[in-house]
């Protein structure tokens, strides 16, 4: 049943799961993903996977779940007293239907502090949030916690001022925000989602919060409200703080405002990549070839993940992970004097990324990376397949400033 399935995920500690349908073996497989690695739960008849899913729309308000068509839900489940939020999709598949279901508790925000982030990436995002307008844009791939950065930026914002969120779905509402969730059930979307911009504009909130910039008509809305003089705090698909500047053209914004100092704050660019096991890791990578080149690279003091795991003992351990944490890169574009921004018109994009690191102190996801891997918390194998190879020299970059720079 939906009941247990979602019971089952929780417990399991997993941020999806995943239902695919393969009507020709008469066949449901459910997954889960916890830590960002997705294993095989169990398995079932087509059937009773397409009972789940339809109950996943059912519950939600939808009249009646179409395998032929690809469809976004989202519902409130309770459970051991506490409520979760869940956001589904389906999307057709040849052999029947996919579904993917994201669980989160709305009532938890990871303290900014806890991410991740070395000390003076936290210093340089909280003064771009202290900035009095502009974008704030957290990126990344899928997956990359996005989503849970802005959470907890939503929930360190100054006190005293209106903050307005428009979600796609809301995943998570504390005091202090407003939260307004666009409905796809309506007759037509983007006019709703229209209707509601036009409403936070004359709510005159000092920030408003996008959950994701994905089409013109949320880029034209955060556009809209950073020349306006508004914070705006958003999410981006991309796989760095340069590649953001293409996107967002892409999109639609203006070439000429990604010129202009005020347009955007700052950005930030992010992966979640395992944390290694310490009671159960190994000291040689998995792939042998590849030990010469990491030894050379971090020394004897490279941690990785044993995928066989600890065990029964220690159920927090699944195969050899124990969470995640992030490698970011931050790029405080509001912050500098107007050169990158020259660089930005001129479209010389290599080099705004080599003046940030010089300027800034800025430490590139690969620096920030290589710092945890020094200190044993992630596997360079894992890591790698994340983030990219490894360069031949990383640069010692100091990570206790506190978003000073020279």
């Amino acid at each position: 049943t939906l009941d247990h399935v979602l019971g089952a995920a929780i417990a399991a500690r997993a941020s999806d799961f995943y239902i695919d349908i393969l009507e020709p073996d008469d066949e449901a497989v459910l997954s889960f993903r916890t830590y960002g690695i997705v294993r095989e739960f169990e398995r079932m008849s087509a059937e009773e996977g397409k009972e789940i899913a339809t109950g996943l729309f059912a519950r939600a308000g939808n009249d009646q779940w179409d395998s032929s068509t690809p469809t976004d839900t989202s519902f409130s489940h309770w459970q051991g007293g506490r409520l979760y939020r869940v956001r589904a999709n389906s999307l057709p598949e040849v052999r029947g239907a996919a579904l993917s279901c994201r669980i989160r508790d709305p009532q938890f925000v990871l303290p900014l502090g806890e991410a991740g982030y070395s000390p003076g990436q936290q210093g340089y995002i909280t003064r771009m949030c202290r900035a009095p307008g502009g974008l704030i844009l957290i990126t990344g791939e899928t997956n990359s916690g996005k989503s849970t950065t802005l959470a907890s930026l939503m929930k360190d914002a100054p006190r005293g001022q209106r903050m307005i969120e428009i979600g796609d779905p809301v995943e998570v509402w504390f005091d202090g925000v407003t939260h307004c969730e666009i409905d796809h059930r309506k007759e037509d979307p983007e006019a709703f989602f229209a209707s509601v911009l036009a409403s936070t504009v004359r709510q005159n909130p000092d920030a408003l919060v996008l959950g994701e910039i994905r089409d013109p008509l949320t880029a034209g809305a955060a556009q809209n409200m950073a020349i306006q003089g508004k914070r705006v705090f958003s999410t981006l698909h991309t796989q760095s703080c340069v590649a953001a500047l293409p996107r967002l053209a892409n999109l639609g914004i203006d070439a000429h405002l990604l010129t202009l100092r005020e347009f955007i704050a700052g950005l930030v660019n992010q992966n979640l990549v395992p944390l290694v096991c310490p009671d159960c890791c190994r000291r040689e990578p998995a792939d042998p070839s590849l030990a010469d080149r990491y030894r050379a690279l971090f020394g004897e003091k490279a941690r990785y993940v044993n995928p066989d795991g600890c065990g029964p003992s220690n159920p927090k351990c699944i195969a050899g992970v124990v969470g995640q944490t992030l490698v970011a890169e931050v790029f405080p574009l509001g912050l500098d004097d107007g050169h990158a921004h020259e660089l930005i018109g001129s479209n010389r994009l290599w080099e705004l990324q080599e003046h940030m690191q010089k300027k800034f102190r800025i430490q590139t996801k690969q620096e920030h990376a290589r710092d945890k891997v020094l200190s044993g918390l992630i596997d360079p194998e894992l890591t790698e397949a994340i983030i990219g190879e490894w360069p031949t020299g990383i640069r010692e970059v100091p990570t206790s400033h506190s978003g000073t720079f020279s």
